[in-house]
Formats: structure tokens, C-alpha cells, sequence
């Protein structure tokens, strides 16, 4: 009959171990996803604002090899990610084509080559596009000046001002958005996570005060738990990670791609965040079930 208790007393531990762990597991991978969700719209964010073009125009007497060496200093300009030199007829042909596409033809746009002896009516330029860091309205303003007194023949400093402001407090807003809603699934978290430690300790209760009774220390009772607790996390972190890449093959086959948005430095850093968060959760609520048993009294474990 003993045996057959320490069988299933040996049991029901092992069944409250795998309890923890997958408990500990679903949350990190819960977590994972939210943090994925923000690295990748920050790298969606850094995109986008890439993306945001600036167009120089010039007076008429600086010539095309003028703007073309002004382009070749732009490229050692910390703020500038991508430059190029546009010509007229490269102006005119990408005029032509967004012409064509919104279904309007030249002259109804204003634009008559027969009545200009044939000249183009768009001069040369340069386009840019600024990194990430710098596409906002300071550091474009601040850009802006800078690019004027280096080169006084610039006419016109061409930028979307709106579209820019829109992309940096669009992103903003979504970002402190998930910020909210991750953390308030982190104190879910900690509190399921404690929960389930907490019932998983209640059956050692008994051998935890047997120890302080004859002699033990605190900290000497804590460390076996610790330990546990500490492979426990790294378990459900390894448990966790391999359930968030699944949810993000089956996002990339049936949903949408975004193996752009999650690199292999995004995934880094969302599998470190979610092993030593399963680590610190784990041994911090192990931490503070014990310490709740070590105060209790003996009459009160009953």
C-alpha cells in the first residue's frame, strides 16, 4: 500500500511539473507574439520612413554636372540613406507614367511639348531618401538648412510634410498601443504563472516546514526550488519559442508574409526576451510561494 502511494504521489508530482511548464509556456509564447507584433512594426516603421522621398530642385543656371557632383557629396551626408540624380528626361518619363495611370493625358494636365519647341518643362534634380533617425520634421528641417547653405542654388526643398508627420504618429500610437496591452498581459502573466507555482508547491508544504523544524535555513530550503524553478523556465521558454515559430510559419503559409518584418536579429531578440522572462517569472514566483509557506505555522498547513 505504501508503494502504491509513492506511486502516486510520485505521479501527481510529475503531472504538477509538466502542468508548470506548459502553464509557463502558453504565457511566454502569449508574450512572444506581442513582442514579435512590436519589433516587427518598428522594423515596418523604419521602412516606411526610408521610403519617405525629398525632392532638390535648382536654379536654372547650375548645370546638370553641378547637380550631379552635389549628388556625390550628398551621399557622405550622415542623413542621407539612398541619393540620386534625376535628369529631365528620367523627370519626364516617370510624369508620363503616373500621366498614364491616373488617365489623363499631357495636354489635359497642362503640359504641351509642341508649344515649348519641344524643351522639357521639368529640370534636373536630385532625389533622396533619409535614414530612419533622421526622418523627422527637426532633423529634415535641420537637414533642410544645412542643404541651403552648402548650396545656395537650391530653389526648393521638396517634402511631404503631412505624409511624414502621419507615418512617425501612426506608428507611435499603434507602438504604445501594444506597449499597453503587453503590459498588461506580463501582470496576467506573472499572476497565472504564480498561481500554478503556488498549487504546484502546496503539495511540498509539509517538507518544507519539516525542514525549517530541524534546523534547515531559509536559504538552504529555497535552492532546490530555485534551481527547479530556474530549468523550469528555460523549458517553457524552449516550449514557447517552438510554439511562436509555428504560429509564424502558419502566419507566412496561410495568412500573410512577414519573414521581412522578422529577420533573424528580430527573432534573436524575441527568443532572448522570452527565455529570460520565463527564467525571472518562474524564480520569482517560486520565490514568493516559499516564502509564503516558510512564514505559515504548522497549524496553519492544514
Amino acid at each position: 500500500m505504501s508503494q502504491v502511494g509513492k506511486k502516486y504521489s510520485r505521479r501527481g508530482l510529475q503531472t504538477s511539473y509538466v502542468s508548470t511548464v506548459v502553464g509557463i509556456s502558453l504565457v511566454l509564447t502569449m508574450l512572444g507574439v506581442v513582442l514579435a507584433i512590436v519589433l516587427g512594426l518598428a522594423g515596418l516603421k523604419e521602412n516606411v520612413k526610408e521610403q519617405i522621398q525629398v525632392d532638390l530642385f535648382f536654379s536654372a543656371e547650375k548645370t546638370q554636372d553641378d547637380i550631379k557632383l552635389i549628388a556625390r557629396e550628398m551621399e557622405n551626408y550622415p542623413e542621407v540613406k539612398s541619393v540620386k540624380y534625376v535628369s529631365s528626361e528620367r523627370a519626364w518619363e516617370e510624369f508620363e507614367e503616373i500621366t498614364l495611370q491616373t488617365g489623363d493625358s499631357l495636354a489635359g494636365a497642362g503640359f504641351d511639348l509642341s508649344v515649348i519647341d519641344g524643351e522639357i518643362p521639368i529640370p534636373p534634380s536630385i532625389s533622396f531618401h533619409p535614414k530612419a533617425d533622421y526622418a523627422n520634421e527637426d532633423s529634415m528641417e535641420a537637414l533642410r538648412v544645412k542643404l541651403t547653405e552648402a548650396f545656395p542654388a537650391i530653389t526648393d526643398f521638396n517634402l511631404n510634410r503631412e505624409s511624414l508627420q502621419d507615418v512617425n504618429i501612426g506608428f507611435d500610437r499603434i507602438a504604445y498601443i501594444i506597449l499597453v496591452i503587453a503590459g498588461l498581459l506580463l501582470l496576467i502573466a506573472f499572476a497565472m504563472i504564480n498561481n500554478t507555482i503556488r498549487l504546484a508547491l502546496y503539495s511540498k508544504r509539509f517538507i518544507i516546514k519539516t525542514m525549517q523544524l530541524v534546523g534547515a535555513t531559509a536559504g538552504f530550503i529555497r535552492r532546490p526550488f530555485i534551481v527547479q524553478s530556474f530549468f523550469q523556465g528555460i523549458f517553457a521558454a524552449i516550449i514557447g519559442m517552438g510554439l511562436l515559430m509555428a504560429i509564424i510559419h502558419l502566419t507566412n503559409e496561410f495568412l500573410l508574409n512577414i519573414s521581412d518584418l522578422l529577420d533573424i536579429m528580430v527573432l534573436l531578440k524575441v527568443f532572448g526576451a522570452i527565455v529570460v522572462m520565463g527564467i525571472l517569472i518562474s524564480v520569482f514566483s517560486t520565490i514568493i510561494a516559499l516564502n509564503k509557506y516558510l512564514r505559515m505555522k504548522l497549524d496553519d498547513l492544514y
